[in-house]
């Protein structure tokens, strides 16, 4: 089926069909570079984690948006960074 979605009549309606279903084809989407629909390329973007930990937390654009949640980045604040001692050291 792969070889006719390189007609951008037959790829939106296979992807129609298939959103309504709730299906997922990640190869059959990619095709969405080649015809240059946003919508689908945004829906590709979107399914890829590694793509969104590619461009970082705080990245975004017209066709992703990436967030702490999507990325699973954490932010620590380690401080202070050296802990001050708990007991005397000496006389002082």
């Amino acid at each position: 089926m792969y070889w006719l979605m390189s007609d951008k009549e037959m790829f939106v309606e296979v992807t129609k069909i298939l959103r309504s279903r709730r299906i997922f084809d990640g190869l059959l989407w990619n095709y969405s570079v080649h015809h240059k629909d946003e919508n689908a390329l945004r829906e590709v973007l979107q399914k890829h984690a590694e793509v969104q930990w590619i461009l970082g937390t705080f990245f975004e654009c017209g066709l992703i948006k990436c967030s702490e949640k999507s990325t699973g980045f954490r932010h620590l604040d380690y401080f202070p960074l050296v802990n001050s001692r708990a007991h005397r050291l000496g006389d002082e």
